[in-house]
């Protein structure tokens, strides 16, 4: 998403008369977040992971600024939801604050539901091997959203220190992960029989 104003001097350029495209993209960005905290299903989230914003001085009100925005949900209405509710928000910004927006869509992933068979194996193994384990939602895609369309899928997690995932910081105890390899062989052997 690219929100366009008008690069002006900061020094000389008085608020009212401002088309300040990161004051735009910072109100829309609160706006993401309040249509995944109210999205119905309870699971959709809304991220802005990169922000750049031009021409990048410190004197100069920003006339551009491109953010890359990730929606998602397990839920596809939902997600679909909140997507619509976050456009017109932009529109709306953006006429409020005399700016342009222009949006380009990259990819429009499609929610892929874990296979009933293969979770109640996971379920399984965890009663036999006396593990505790619980039915989760992923919302990180890993391989099994791609290999989903084309067979049955499950996951098994293994927890991490803090449940903290995908950052330099991510811990597993190697008593966690020895549990989660044997969780997964007794499912494979479930499923194979």
């Amino acid at each position: 998403m690219t929100f366009r104003g008008a690069a002006t001097h900061a020094g000389a350029t008085p608020m009212g008369l401002r088309r300040d495209a990161l004051a735009g993209a910072a109100q829309w960005m609160a706006e993401l977040e309040r249509a995944a905290r109210e999205s119905p299903s309870g699971t959709s989230v809304g991220t802005v992971g990169v922000i750049r914003a031009l021409p990048g001085a410190i004197n100069v009100v920003p006339g551009t600024v491109a953010l890359d925005v990730d929606v998602r949900d397990s839920d596809r209405a939902a997600r679909d939801g909140v997507v619509a509710r976050a456009l017109a928000a932009a529109d709306a910004i953006a006429a409020e604050r005399g700016l342009e927006v222009e949006v380009a869509q990259i990819v429009e992933d499609v929610p892929v539901p874990c296979d009933d068979r293969v979770v109640a194996a996971v379920e399984s193994a965890c009663a036999t091997l006396g593990v505790d384990g619980r039915r989760m939602i992923s919302g990180a895609y890993h391989d099994a959203m791609i290999m989903g369309t084309r067979l049955p899928i499950g996951m098994v997690f293994v927890p991490s220190r803090g449940g903290v995932s995908h950052h330099p910081d991510e811990f597993t105890e190697p008593a966690d992960l020895d549990r989660g390899v044997a969780v997964l062989a007794e499912a494979l052997a479930t499923l194979a029989r």
